[in-house]
């Protein structure tokens, strides 16, 4: 079997929808077909056209793939492996196939499970998409947890390890929701966590510590024993963005208390040069504030 191939011709006038599992970003399909020789082919179908609006028109090419026919479900799972599916919410199942699909998901490897650890809410994931362009046009890659995973979309593990041959969930203490990369560098400039919905301290006082505590920060893109490190320092900015306003003088005290003890943490990620945190009110305030912040991280450095 070639996961490789990509069939570009339409579909056969019995192909039947078997399973979608889906998120934001697009979703992954199995359907079926009746094979001249009476037997049932399936294919596998990635979809992420939802997020033409924020790619260049080069990336939009392959925004649906379609896989050569394989012989059983099996199969067509196993074509599915490459993307952490089991932990992707499950939109439709054949019941001829509901057991199976069921068991796996049940049974799913911790390193998908822990997905669940930080999901972030659907506006933080549009408004990362969004930036995605104007950031790449000055050079700089933006990562963010968001859909069907890729080169650019997953998780974005903190970990108490320095060095690790593989994740593995007790080794991670947080997730990111976005890093904005200098491209060819591996330099993390601004590291970002969006608030959607609250602005509760000790949330906030969580959300930087437990980057603060970690020893090394993972991009996705390839398998676990080959990510790729964020290299963190005083070129770095810590981002909080949270929902609300007008607590402008508890934060700066949460920032104050932060930074004393920065000097006590022996921590790599202690040596994040700047923690910010910012309010804002509305999907377009956010999407101002995040742009003007790292804005800010850029400048500081140049």
């Amino acid at each position: 079997m070639n996961d490789n191939k990509i069939m570009s011709d339409g579909k056969p006038d019995s192909e039947e929808l078997i399973l979608e599992i889906g998120a934001e970003g697009g979703s992954l399909i199995i359907r079926r077909f009746l094979a001249p020789d009476g037997t049932w082919k399936f294919i596998v179908i990635t979809d992420k056209s939802t997020l033409a609006d924020f790619l260049d028109e080069a990336d939009q090419k392959d925004l649906v793939k379609k896989y050569l026919p394989v012989d059983t479900f099996e199969e067509a799972l196993q074509l599915m492996d490459k993307y952490p599916w089991q932990a992707l919410p499950l939109i439709s199942v054949h019941p001829e196939y509901a057991v199976i699909v069921q068991s796996k998901m049940n049974d799913q490897p911790v390193a998908n499970r822990r997905r669940s650890l930080n999901t972030p809410g659907p506006l933080t994931s549009e408004i990362a998409g969004s930036i995605t362009r104007e950031m790449n046009e000055k050079g700089y890659d933006v990562y963010f947890d968001h859909g069907i995973a890729g080169e650019f979309i997953g998780t974005i593990p903190v970990s108490i390890e320095k060095d690790t041959e593989m994740l593995a969930r007790e080794e991670e203490i947080s997730q990111l929701d976005i890093a904005i990369v200098k491209r060819n560098a591996n330099e993390g400039i601004a590291l970002v966590e969006i608030e959607e919905t609250t602005d509760n301290p000790k949330k906030l006082i969580g959300d930087i510590f437990a980057v603060l505590m970690g020893n090394s920060i993972y991009l996705p893109g390839g398998e676990k024993v080959d990510r790729k490190k964020v290299d963190v320092g005083k070129w770095t900015t810590l981002i909080i963005i949270v929902k609300g306003a007008g607590h402008e003088e508890r934060n700066e005290y949460i920032l104050k208390m932060v930074d004393d003890a920065k000097s006590a943490l022996k921590t790599v990620n202690a040596g994040i040069g700047h923690i910010v945190i910012k309010s804002f009110s509305a999907k377009d305030d956010l999407k101002e504030t995040l742009l003007e912040q790292i804005e800010e991280a850029i400048q500081s450095i140049t």
